[in-house]
């Protein structure tokens, strides 16, 4: 359920800080002052943040996903979402859609992508037995 969790929490995240009337991250009051260094390179970094941001959002699908299919229509899905989410942004008078912001979220999604596709590659070599394959010498 951890992983579910943080899909939703990131999902809810991610409509709330994409269709806020400022990108800027400092204007959140309630966020706890420990993050002030993160959301001062958030802030710094603009249209950078993207990439962190889509990366930790793929995450738990990638642990949720058992397939690689299922990891790349996953993958897929979040995109298209991310991509719906910047076009939204065409209707808040002080933001803007940009094609750099859905780039940036998709690299940030390939990055998470690659990353547990090598993983899981990695695991299956090192203990076939957990995906179903015997070890060939």
């Amino acid at each position: 359920y951890g992983s579910i969790g943080a899909l939703l929490f990131g999902i809810v995240a991610a409509c709330y800080l994409t269709l806020r009337p400022s990108s800027d991250i400092n204007t959140i009051t309630w966020l706890p002052r420990s993050l002030d260094p993160i959301i001062r390179w958030a802030d710094d970094h603009g249209r950078l943040r993207n990439v962190p941001a889509y990366a930790l959002l793929a995450m738990p699908v990638m642990v949720l996903c058992r397939t690689r299919k299922s990891r790349a229509i996953a993958i897929i899905f979040l995109a298209v979402f991310g991509a719906i989410l910047e076009g939204l942004q065409t209707f808040i008078p002080t933001r803007f859609c940009e094609w750099q912001d859905v780039a940036l979220s998709w690299v940030g999604l390939l990055i998470t992508w690659g990353l547990a596709e090598g993983l899981y590659w990695s695991a299956g070599r090192l203990w076939p037995h957990r995906h179903g394959r015997k070890r060939r010498i």
